[in-house]
């Protein structure tokens, strides 16, 4: 179809497309409420849920003219960070500096809180109501 835009990536399952058992690597459990792009486009930020997951991947770059080796897109992603927010139900939003290369993600939670999540350390550094 010309004019119409094919996703390069889509991350739907926990851990990473590549691993195919349904128990260990079950599809995301529910509606992705933010995504961002982190440390300097090294990583992908999404809030799930109560959960702040971040994806290391890397993109297809395959523009040919072939259009079947276009559909088998070799793009993937695997799961290298999770934290889950128990005293909430929802990440509603979240934010990270891109610039340059910080370890910190800010996200909001369904129960009016506000976040500074430490990468690095894999810890909540600060919270705010």
């Amino acid at each position: 179809r010309s004019g119409v835009a094919e996703p390069v990536l889509v991350i739907n399952k926990r851990r990473s497309q590549a691993v195919e058992d349904k128990e260990t690597n079950p599809l995301l459990k529910r509606e992705v409420s933010a995504a961002t792009f982190f440390y300097r486009d090294k990583f992908v930020l999404l809030g799930t849920g109560n959960e702040v997951l971040m994806y290391k991947y890397a993109l297809d770059d395959y523009s040919g003219p072939n259009d079947l080796q276009k559909l088998a897109n070799k793009s993937r992603y695997r799961l290298v960070f999770a934290h889950t927010q128990q005293a909430s139900q929802n990440v509603t939003t979240l934010a990270a500096i891109n610039r340059f290369e910080s370890p910190y993600v800010l996200y909001a939670t369904s129960n009016r809180m506000v976040n500074v999540l430490d990468t690095a350390t894999s810890q909540v550094v600060r919270s705010y109501e």
